[in-house]
């Protein structure tokens, strides 16, 4: 069977690529628990959540990207609002919040609503970008038009420890407060972010929804294929690049990774 186009991108990208290697490590063994996935975009992370095992329900905000999500992930995928989401109180074992609370703007309401649907002792693993000054790539993307509203985001990101301190003030346990993706990581997804969206889109201004930075279809991805195809030669290289990060040890990174349990 032909792999599916979400999948083909995933193989070339160095963030979600490194996402996934964060996330499914920390995730428990599953066995036939209740997952929620909030934020699941076009289901590439979703897609490797689900070899966990549990029993997923996965929800955006997003009719393209939801499309997109349910090609790959096949059943439980659904368009909810993320401050009032039809599942009763204590319903699930997991919630995985990825990547959605920047899109926000009452993040403090999802947070709440988070917090209701997870039972106690249950877990909780949210990613999130940074923000901060020292940020570089944060301020060169601002320079060149890649502000956060072209990625969606209402704001830029946050800070881990604070994020941390939100999550442990809600009733939380933190087992874990991590960032990754480096310098020269992010650096390398800004130029290919720039490269889609102002050359091969020709778009001088962003669109503002979540996941426009990339293909959002296959039609897309095919409109594209040679461009693609000498990108997967040259990826190689740009990974090489990224290896990079690796002398920046000392640094924090440019993603928020938190690992925690209700009380």
């Amino acid at each position: 069977m032909e792999e599916n186009w979400q999948l083909k991108i995933f193989q070339k990208s160095l963030k979600k690529r490194q996402r996934v290697s964060k996330i499914i490590p920390i995730i428990p063994d599953l066995g036939e628990k209740k997952c929620l996935e909030l934020g699941c975009a076009r289901g590439i992370i979703g897609y490797h959540l689900r070899q966990c095992g549990g029993k997923w329900v996965s929800v955006d905000t997003d009719l393209i990207n939801l499309s997109a999500a349910q090609r790959l992930l096949r059943k439980g995928v659904m368009l909810a609002n993320p401050f009032s989401l039809p599942f009763p109180d204590q319903a699930f074992d997991l919630i995985a919040v990825l990547d959605i609370l920047e899109h926000l703007e009452d993040d403090e309401n999802c947070i709440n609503e988070i917090h209701r649907l997870l039972k106690p002792g249950g877990r909780l693993v949210v990613s999130a970008p940074t923000s901060g000054r020292l940020y570089l790539v944060n301020r060169i993307k601002n320079l060149i038009g890649l502000t956060p509203d072209v990625y969606g985001h209402v704001r830029e990101g946050y800070d881990p420890d604070v994020l941390a301190l939100r999550l442990k003030e809600k009733g939380y346990y933190i087992r874990r407060v991590e960032t990754f993706t480096k310098f020269f990581t992010e650096f390398v997804e800004m130029l290919i972010n720039f490269g889609y969206i102002y050359i091969l889109r020709r778009k001088k201004a962003g669109p503002k929804r979540d996941g426009a930075i990339s293909p959002s279809s296959e039609e897309e991805l095919k409109q594209n294929i040679k461009v693609f195809k000498v990108y997967s030669l040259l990826f190689p290289f740009t990974w090489l690049f990224a290896q990079l990060d690796y002398i920046l040890f000392f640094l924090k990174g440019y993603t928020i990774l938190i690992q925690a349990e209700k009380k």
